[in-house]
């Protein structure tokens, strides 16, 4: 309901009888989180990743989804220390990688964040979500021509398997082809892609939050947005 339907209310009613029933399912909490944040409520959002600390303090993915919570609050030394303290755990968990990659990269620290973002493309296997921001990551450091050989590969990738087609919006944000951005984007909305809501509140696009297209695409999906001026 919440991922796929975007119905957030009756999402976050199952979600909350699901942790009246065992306050310790760590699944729910972290959904539950999710969809908190899609609706602009961030301290609830942190309540719940806080919680599931508290269950299970060492488990590397929910230390990585806190340092991600703290990216999309904008609250990047957090996210960093956050993200590093993930790496501690488990040296190779390429979403903390991920996360500290793309908060240097908000902060305009191109190097470390092309570096970061290039061991998180290797950890994971070169996923598409990953290698999509590396390449909008190049294309604002002004490596354009490595962007578009990423985005080159991306094309001929999906001649044989899906790719979501906001990992071709984010490349596009990065070269500053903002037509193109809201083409890719109204595919991601079409395809009803898991990672549309959350990518609506990235930081990655709040160049592009006056923009009348985006407002659209935030009522289309009930998204909240508590980030433009």
């Amino acid at each position: 309901m919440g991922g796929f339907d975007w119905n957030w209310a009756e999402a976050r009613n199952e979600y909350e009888t699901a942790l009246k029933i065992n306050p310790n399912y760590l699944a729910a909490r972290q959904y539950y989180a999710i969809n908190l944040a899609t609706q602009g409520n961030f301290d609830g959002m942190f309540e719940n990743a806080r919680k599931c600390l508290e269950i299970d303090p060492l488990l590397p993915v929910i230390n990585a989804n806190l340092a991600w919570f703290y990216y999309l609050a904008r609250q990047y030394e957090n996210a960093e220390e956050q993200a590093r303290l993930t790496i501690e755990i488990e040296p190779n968990h390429f979403s903390a990688h991920w996360v500290l990659g793309i908060t240097y990269g908000q902060q305009k620290r191109f190097e470390e964040s092309i570096k970061t973002l290039q061991n998180a493309a290797d950890a994971s296997g070169n996923r598409p979500f990953v290698v999509a921001d590396l390449a909008r990551i190049l294309a604002d450091a002004k490596q354009k021509a490595e962007a578009r050989k990423i985005l080159k590969r991306l094309g001929e990738a999906a001649k044989e398997n899906y790719i979501c087609p906001l990992n071709h919006a984010k490349i596009h944000l990065g070269l500053g082809e903002n037509d193109k951005v809201f083409e890719w984007l109204e595919k991601g909305f079409a395809e009803r892609a898991v990672r549309m809501p959350t990518l609506l509140i990235d930081p990655q696009f709040d160049a592009l939050r006056g923009d009348q297209r985006f407002r659209a695409l935030l009522e289309k999906t009930g998204v909240k947005d508590n980030f433009t001026a």
